[in-house]
Parts: structure tokens; C-alpha cells; sequence
């Protein structure tokens, strides 16, 4: 007779052990933040931001500032794409009452552009012409 007791697979207990130790990182972190944003201290601060910047565990070998500098750096550049890329997702409205053509029309009539760049942008304003429709609006299921 055959039993049908099913065996843990040993790649599961695995995984299982290591989100275990991902949950306890993350708490210890969350720990370090509060207590770096509850403290004046600057030795306590550098000493907290180092743990955090190495994954709170204390290397055994020296701080290379060279490689550190060039990793923000890229993390810096990262964010900055980032942030271009969420700025340009962002719908710009049509105007609809057009202020935005009356409003450099006044400027143009009452003023002298200071150089050829800025007549070309009130030029362009000017002539460039708006749809009167607002943007068509389409509904999808998002699941």
C-alpha cells in the first residue's frame, strides 16, 4: 500500500526562508529610518547611514568613495529619466478659451521682443492654431 502523503519540495522551503529574511531586513531598515529621522546626533546619523547603504550589515572591507560617487551618480541620472518620463505622460489640456493666444497677443502688441528667439516663440503662438474640441475621452477596462 502506498501512502499519499506529499513530501515539501526543498527548492520551497527555500524561498520561504529567505522572505523570512527579506521581511526581517525590511523591519530592521524601517527601524533605522525612524530612529535616523528621531535623532540630532551626526555621528548616530553617519553611523545609521551606513548601515542602510550597506544593506545593515557592517563590511570588513574599506569604503571605496570613487565607486560610491559613480553609483549615486547613476542612480541620480536614473531618477532624473525617470521623472522626464513621467512628466512627459502627463496630458496637457487643449485651451479652450483661448487665453493662452490672447494673452500673447497683448504681450506682442504692448511689448518689443528682446531678441529674434523670443519673436519667433510669440510668432509661433500667435499663428499656431487650436482645435476647439476638448480631447476625446476613451473607456477601457482596466483590470
Amino acid at each position: 500500500m502506498q501512502s499519499n502523503t506529499v513530501e515539501p519540495q526543498p527548492g520551497k522551503e527555500k524561498k520561504r526562508k529567505k522572505t523570512k529574511k527579506l521581511d526581517g531586513e525590511r523591519s530592521i531598515s524601517d527601524t533605522l529610518f525612524e530612529v535616523y529621522r528621531g535623532t540630532e546626533d551626526n555621528l548616530t546619523r553617519c553611523a545609521i547611514s551606513y548601515l542602510l547603504k550597506n544593506g545593515c550589515k557592517i563590511s570588513q572591507k574599506d569604503e571605496n568613495g570613487k565607486e560610491f560617487a559613480n553609483r549615486r551618480r547613476k542612480l541620480e541620472i536614473q531618477i532624473e529619466r525617470l521623472i522626464e518620463q513621467l512628466e512627459a505622460r502627463t496630458p496637457k489640456g487643449r485651451d479652450l478659451t483661448d487665453a493662452k493666444w490672447l494673452e500673447s497677443l497683448l504681450l506682442a502688441t504692448h511689448n518689443v521682443p528682446e531678441n529674434e528667439a523670443k519673436a519667433k516663440f510669440w510668432q509661433d503662438s500667435l499663428l499656431k492654431k487650436s482645435s476647439k474640441l476638448p480631447f476625446p475621452i476613451g473607456y477601457t477596462n482596466s483590470v
